[in-house]
């Protein structure tokens, strides 16, 4: 469990005039800090890979407790309804919410 002096910093973060966007999550407006995380695929031929990124939310964890596969959230800037694929709490109060439009 994330400790207080944890607690206030993840509110700092989460401060829509810094990091973060208000965004729409279970009828509710939370705030997420939107990212585009960079992979690799792997290819069975030769040394080949192919190269994206995908849309990642970092949240506070009690915003997105319930949070599971098939939960929609929408960003607000560009309007982008998102499905959540994978949902990875890292056990210091944030949760990484993977996403796909």
């Amino acid at each position: 469990m994330a400790g207080s002096f944890l607690t206030s910093d993840l509110a700092d973060l989460l401060q829509t005039t810094e990091f973060a966007t208000a965004s729409t999550f279970g009828g509710a407006t939370i705030n997420v800090i939107l990212d585009r995380e960079y992979f690799t695929q792997e290819l069975e031929v030769g040394d080949v890979g192919i190269e994206s990124s995908a849309p990642i939310a970092y949240c506070r964890s009690t915003d997105v407790s319930s949070a599971s596969q098939g939960d929609s959230i929408t960003i607000p800037s560009g309007g982008t309804e998102y499905v959540v694929v994978g949902v990875e709490p890292d056990n210091t109060g944030m949760t990484l919410l993977r996403l796909r439009v």
